[in-house]
């Protein structure tokens, strides 16, 4: 079976060669070269915000907090949107040239290759799932192949980082401090601050909006109701 797929992409990267000889390896190379060094600008970003996590946040250190403690869902906001950002930055990173069909899309994608849209429709409400789901299934599929060969251009990636690294690292001082810093209202102050900060970024950056937008669009999926799903 596994020959099947293999042969025409044997067949094209052959081609390929022959018409622009050292070519193909030099784009292979370059694009992994670019999501490496995407993923080595990421890692120190990423080892402290584990750190930071790890430690409980800085949702702990108001929890440690007399005073701060009344506030602690605040503290909470912060790190659930650094890690928010965190994480799209990876994904960033993982998805530079194209976005992999999850399970679902390659599955639904699978059977769209072999039937129409109205019959595959209906297989899937035959198997049991509810036409409403279904249909979230196909549109979700049809964006997932949308997506799957998109390029993102390093350099502003790279911008993205840039500019979100800073937030991080205002982040881990603000975790860091809080302990020495006798207002409680200084604290909250950078607190709200710094989520604002990150709201900004997210809302302004066009790769953040363009990741948020992709990792949004992924549906909840449950093919036997027991296992799997997203």
């Amino acid at each position: 079976m596994p020959s099947i797929y293999f042969r025409p992409l044997v067949v094209s990267i052959i081609i390929l060669c022959s018409l622009f000889p050292g070519s193909v390896a030099e784009i292979w190379g370059q694009e992994k070269g670019d999501i490496k060094q995407c993923k080595n600008m990421l890692s120190p970003i990423k080892v402290g915000q584990t750190e930071v996590t790890h430690l409980g946040g800085v949702w702990s250190r108001f929890e440690q907090s007399k005073s701060l403690r009344p506030e602690s869902t605040t503290a909470l906001k912060l790190d659930t949107r650094i890690n928010n950002l965190v994480f799209t930055l990876s994904y960033l990173c993982e998805t530079l040239n194209g976005v992999p069909l999850n399970d679902l899309a390659f599955y639904v994608n699978s059977l769209l290759k072999k039937m129409t849209l109205n019959e595959t429709r209906s297989h899937l409400i035959g198997l049991g799932k509810a036409a409403e789901k279904v249909e979230i299934w196909l549109e979700f599929t049809q964006k997932a192949l949308k997506i799957e060969k998109r390029k993102l251009d390093f350099i502003s990636v790279k911008s993205t980082i840039g500019s979100a690294e800073k937030l991080v690292q205002t982040y881990i001082n603000l975790f860091n401090q809080i302990p020495s810093v006798a207002s409680a209202k200084t604290v909250q102050k950078a607190t709200l601050k710094l989520t604002t900060q990150i709201e900004d970024l997210v809302a302004s950056d066009p790769n953040l909006t363009l990741a948020s937008g992709e990792l949004a669009m992924v549906p909840y999926w449950d093919f036997d109701e027991n296992h799997g799903g997203s």
